[in-house]
């Protein structure tokens, strides 16, 4: 089975209908950069991994049957192979207002999902919701319209190798793709939008939005992104976690559970010189 995510073909080899089906709506016919066929080890390693975040979050389960656990051995090998293909996943419910793209991210349980769905409410159908879980952020190197093999100022990325989107040679195009790994209650589609912003959630009885320093996003992005145990794998994560800190725009969001909460986030993160980026409450 071929897939396409975050703009990377892809072969999966799965041994469940379940899983086969999962990836309704991501096929394609494009000659696969690389297969995923999750061994025994890989399968061992991921229930390790779903054993551990389920003590950590007081998740007891009556068993953990083999489909699932397939499920998340192809992610992580998903997640770890799109490295060298600049695509880094993060945790975060990710939409798009107007086409342009906004990931809120925090630990499970603060709040995510609910604040995206304010959204929804308030906004209606300008918002369209890319992965309400686990998006990818594809990384592409903005070329300038003269270049060649790019009179038509077409963004191309190299997704060759994952190691020339760190910023340093140029603007870096930084796009939100939605994946199968949407959620519980499976909100996101096989869609895309340029990132504009990322706003770290957390609870309050006020709602108030403020500017985060490059730092500091720094800090928080890496609780929040898909991490390795390879060495040249962190490597790249690295890369395009210091490339987002020069190209996007950072926010600490104190919200409630009320509707204000999406108009106070919304105008907040909306705007962009420093003087209307001071920090707006209701």
């Amino acid at each position: 089975m071929r897939i396409l995510l975050a703009g990377v073909p892809a072969e999966i080899v799965s041994r469940y209908r379940s899983n086969q089906r999962f990836f309704d709506g991501y096929q394609t016919d494009l000659e696969p950069a690389f297969v995923v066929d999750p061994s025994e080890e890989d399968m061992v390693r991921a229930l390790e991994r779903i054993r551990a975040t389920d003590e950590a979050e007081g998740i007891v389960r009556a068993a953990y049957p083999g489909a699932f656990v397939e499920n998340c051995a192809i992610h992580a090998i998903l997640a770890e192979k799109l490295l060298k293909h600049g695509v880094l996943l993060m945790h975060g419910s990710s939409l798009a207002m107007d086409g342009r793209g906004y990931i809120f991210t925090a630990p499970s349980g603060t709040g995510k999902s609910t604040h995206a769905r304010l959204w929804r409410e308030v906004y209606g159908n300008r918002v369209t919701m890319i992965d309400d879980d686990k998006p990818l952020l594809r990384f592409e190197k903005e070329l300038p319209k003269d270049a060649p093999g790019n009179g038509d100022g077409k963004r191309e990325g190299d997704r060759g190798t994952g190691n020339n989107v760190d910023g340093n040679d140029g603007p870096v195009r930084i796009t939100v793709c939605g994946t199968p790994w949407n959620g519980k209650h499976r909100l996101g589609a096989n869609v895309s939008a340029p990132l504009d912003a990322v706003a770290f959630l957390s609870r309050s009885e006020v709602n108030s939005v403020s500017p985060v320093s490059a730092p500091d996003a720094f800090m928080k992005l890496m609780k929040q992104v898909y991490l390795s145990d390879d060495t040249a794998s962190m490597g790249l994560i690295l890369d395009m976690v210091k490339t987002m800190t020069r190209s996007l725009r950072f926010y600490d969001l104190k919200c409630n559970m009320e509707p204000d909460a999406a108009r106070v986030s919304f105008e907040g993160m909306s705007r962009k010189d420093e003087e209307t980026q001071a920090a707006l409450t209701t």
